[in-house]
């Protein structure tokens, strides 16, 4: 499997969970990963976390999380909120479930 389908099965697997939407980065070259979380299906989805993958040829030789660093979501060009609805046009977008 591609790194690039491994990440969308990946952003897929986290989106069918409650309460969590997962986004797609880059940084420095490096692919990542972004979890927005929702309390309440009434409030927006807010910045949480992002991991990191340092990749090799097509395998992932690490990961570095940095969860409960919103402040880290603009240097990603990510934004600190998702609206639900939001949230679901990315999941169109992307072909991810939910």
């Amino acid at each position: 499997m591609s790194k690039v389908a491994t990440a969308d099965v990946t952003v897929a697997a986290i989106d069918e969970m409650e309460g969590i939407h997962g986004n797609l980065a880059r940084r420095n070259g490096q692919p990542a990963l972004a979890a927005f979380v929702q309390e309440s299906p009434a409030e927006p989805f807010r910045a949480y976390g992002i991991m990191v993958f340092a990749v090799d040829g097509d395998r992932i030789a690490g990961i570095t999380g940095f969860a409960g660093y919103p402040e880290l979501f603009p240097l990603f060009e990510l934004p600190a909120e998702l609206s639900s609805g939001a949230a679901a046009r990315r999941r169109a977008r992307s072909g991810s479930r939910s």
